[in-house]
């Protein structure tokens, strides 16, 4: 398991929901995304597939600067 910090939702501001999700495609390439999971009380909102765990979280932990 990655050791990497996952911000809040940018959105609700949920942490008990966001997690990182390792699946699959229909060629049995694994992909990642992060999302804040509704079924955990998150909002649903998440990255677009990458190829590896370290991307997925680098995306979503990023935020626009103020």
């Amino acid at each position: 398991m990655n050791e990497k910090e996952l911000k809040p939702c940018p959105f609700c501001g949920n942490t008990k929901s966001v997690e990182c999700v390792k699946e699959n495609n229909c060629y049995g390439d694994n992909y990642y995304y992060v999302g804040c999971v509704p079924f955990y009380g998150g909002c649903g909102a998440s990255t677009c597939a990458r190829d590896t765990e370290d991307e997925a979280i680098d995306v979503w932990n990023r935020r626009a600067d103020k």
